[in-house]
């Protein structure tokens, strides 16, 4: 997770809420096949992303909100919290979150991913909105831009080694 959020640091030094873009990163495997791949994008003190090692893909949500402490997560991650997303403006799709707190305090939400919902934010024409739903409400809407994806994706589907359904 520390490359995770040394990559969010990336990304905000040198992006704008307007200028948002998606980068990827590498993390480890030098030695073994355990690499850690990335692909983020941010708006304001919130990153959506992707991370995977070899055959473990996964969307992670990280917002600002220090409000939530470890013990309370025990009792939101018992009621199934849901990442919710939106791909251009399309259908919803659910995701069952496991939330927790990074090193920072801040709120994580993390969900399995697939190859195809990989592509599916490759593909995006322009916005991946995102929501978690907690006991029926919502919090923490965000929708991030899409631009840069297709290169950042494309690098993690291919450093994971995920089979892809259209070729990346």
């Amino acid at each position: 997770m520390r490359s995770f959020a040394i990559s969010i640091a990336i990304v905000c030094a040198v992006s704008t809420t307007a200028q948002a873009q998606w980068i990827s990163n590498k993390q480890g495997g030098d030695f073994d096949d355990d690499a850690t791949f990335i692909a983020l994008t941010t708006q304001g003190d919130y990153a959506f992303g992707l991370r995977c090692t070899p055959g473990k893909p996964e969307v992670v949500y990280l917002t600002p909100d220090t409000s939530v402490t470890n013990d309370m997560y025990k009792v939101v991650n018992a009621t199934e919290p849901k990442l919710r997303l939106k791909i251009d403006g399309g259908d919803v799709i659910n995701l069952t979150a496991t939330m927790d707190n990074t090193d920072k305090g801040t709120m994580r939400a993390a969900a399995d991913g697939t190859t195809s919902l990989y592509e599916q934010i490759r593909d995006a024409k322009s916005s991946v909105a995102v929501v978690l739903t907690m006991m029926g409400k919502n919090f923490h809407e965000k929708k991030f831009n899409t631009r840069g994806s297709r290169e950042a994706v494309s690098k993690l589907v291919k450093g994971c080694k995920l089979a892809s359904g259209k070729g990346s």
